[in-house]
């Protein structure tokens, strides 16, 4: 009788230490705005499971991480200002609460929001949806989906990213991981459907999934010995359309994921080819292919070689000019850097472009007007009329990477930093002369240096500009980055109510703002938390400017 008394109270000793009761000891802030990111600290929160959550107000939060001790939230969009308690929930019951204070996000000069995402960075460009929704995919493999004004819609753990998000005309959200072509709901991300090339195993996506100007989904995956579909098309529905191996068969060395890229076959055409460009390192010369959006291969010719590197481009991206023109930057031994101009009816050279100073390329992006922009030498802006001659260049020195031209062909974004080992910088560039036109620094934190990290992209009215961020050397503790949304427009210091001018109407804002601790708004034009002397003084000091 006593040894099975001895057993019973093993048994519920053993059941007691697996069932207690989460507890928070702290958080990593005591205030943070709607949609920011919070580290809950403490013990017995188990694994993550269905029935395991974060409440902040009462609201279920989405969560990025989840130990027996720590968890990563985020603050609910819907919240109100103020102060709420956050709890966390298990199969064991409910922890303690502690109070978080919730404050709206507060724009700092020209940076109108930033997004701190739960990974060590993102790598590749934002999307941009009909209604105007951010998509990122972060290295982690989390799908973040963002309003314009920077709130919070949903997670999605999709898997480590192959290419950038794109999305569909009806906000359905694509991605690709692995060999897998991820569909998602635009309304809570949740798994719409998913195809997977399995032909000879499969290998991993190389480029796309990009949702073309028909609305069918295009993607490129690796080849070799006789594995993986090459480039093929999906329908909306996620239906195999048509693929095509390629001759010679698709293959890139070291592939990070890039867009796929469409255009008119001939000047005066609809858009009708799709294009890629491989290096095909190990078997067989680099190439640039054009596929048909009906299906099949129009052509592939040599590129030249290709430039992949860590600074500038690290696969290879072709770019369309308004007349069909593609465009592609190159390396090779014996010509060095240079930007090509391929004809789209059958991939004929139409001119080579050697700039005076090589040493790295970026990839090309074009305007409006068929200029290409393009960076070169590490530091230097390149402008090339669409005959191939130069147009303008510029350089200071510093860095510059990713260059981007706006839709409506005023501006060119570039990232950037003053030398290696500092922080970086996001400049915007005139298209006219080269210009520069303003700079936002981004800074160091966590330990380390803030860069732009993933090709920018504009907003469809060319107003504010979306990139992703990395913090190089930061602490390995809790490593994460931000996707930015920074104003592209005209912008003065002490302008508070954004309308180009600082006037009475910005005085009087701080000034009824006076004093202001806790979710100050733009009033806080410095940016420090509160509303005071400093705020006032740099309004003052600005009067008049843009008037």
């Amino acid at each position: 009788m006593r040894s099975w008394w001895i057993g019973i109270g093993a048994v519920l000793s053993m059941w007691l230490g697996f069932a207690q009761v989460p507890q928070i000891s702290s958080l990593s802030a005591s205030s943070l705005p709607r949609s920011g990111r919070l580290r809950i600290l403490g013990a017995n929160f188990g694994a993550a499971s269905a029935s395991s959550y974060v409440t902040i107000g009462g609201v279920r939060c989405w969560t990025t991480r989840w130990s027996d001790t720590a968890i990563t939230a985020y603050v609910p969009e819907s919240l109100p200002i103020g102060t709420h308690p956050v709890q966390v929930v298990t199969s064991a019951g409910a922890s303690n609460t502690v109070l978080l204070q919730v404050t709206a996000r507060v724009r700092q000069g020209r940076v109108l929001w930033r997004f701190q995402a739960d990974a060590d960075y993102i790598y590749h460009r934002p999307a941009v949806g009909p209604d105007g929704t951010l998509v990122v995919h972060d290295s982690r493999g989390y799908v973040y989906a963002l309003s314009p004004e920077g709130g919070l819609k949903w997670i999605h753990l999709a898997g480590v990213p192959y290419g950038p998000p794109s999305i569909g005309a009806d906000g359905t959200v694509y991605v690709g991981t692995g060999a897998t072509v991820k569909a998602l709901n635009p309304t809570n991300g949740s798994l719409r459907w998913q195809f997977t090339d399995t032909v000879g195993g499969g290998l991993w996506i190389i480029a796309g999934p990009t949702v073309g100007p028909d609305g069918n989904i295009y993607v490129a995956t690796e080849t070799a010995s006789g594995v993986g579909l090459g480039v093929f098309s999906l329908t909306p529905a996620g239906q195999l359309r048509w693929s095509h191996r390629g001759n010679p068969p698709v293959f890139d060395y070291g592939s990070v994921g890039v867009e796929i890229v469409f255009g008119p076959s001939r000047a005066g055409r609809p858009i009708d080819q799709l294009y890629v460009a491989f290096d095909e390192q190990g078997t067989g010369v680099s190439s640039l292919y054009a596929f048909r959006m009906s299906g099949g291969q129009q052509w592939a010719v040599p590129s030249g070689g290709q430039s992949q590197s860590v600074f500038m481009q690290r696969q290879c991206q072709p770019a369309v000019g308004p007349d069909g023109t593609v465009y592609i930057t190159t390396f090779s031994s014996s010509a060095g850097h240079q930007l090509n101009a391929f004809n789209p009816e059958n991939g004929a050279v139409r001119w080579r472009y050697t700039p005076p100073v090589g040493n790295d390329v970026s990839a090309p992006d074009v305007g409006s007007d068929g200029v290409i922009y393009f960076a070169h030498g590490l530091s230097y802006l390149s402008a090339v009329n669409p005959s191939g001659t130069l147009r303008w260049s510029v350089s200071d020195g510093s860095i510059l990477q990713y260059p981007i031209v706006s839709p409506n062909n005023q501006l060119i974004v570039t990232g950037g930093q003053p030398q290696l080992g500092t922080p970086g910088f996001v400049r915007g560039y005139s298209t006219q002369n080269g210009q520069l036109l303003w700079q936002v620094d981004l800074g160091s934190e966590n330990g380390g240096n803030q860069v732009l990290y993933s090709r920018p992209r504009f907003s469809r009215d060319s107003s504010v500009v979306y990139f992703g961020t990395t913090l190089l050397g930061q602490s390995s503790t809790d490593p994460y980055c931000y996707l930015y949304a920074v104003y592209t427009g005209n912008w003065v210091e002490g302008d508070v109510d954004g309308n180009g001018c600082v006037d009475d109407a910005d005085l009087l804002q701080v000034l009824f703002a006076f004093g202001c601790s806790t979710g100050c708004g733009s009033e806080d034009v410095n940016g420090d938390g509160t509303v005071d002397d400093a705020d006032l003084l740099m309004v003052l000091f600005n009067f008049g400017s843009g008037c």
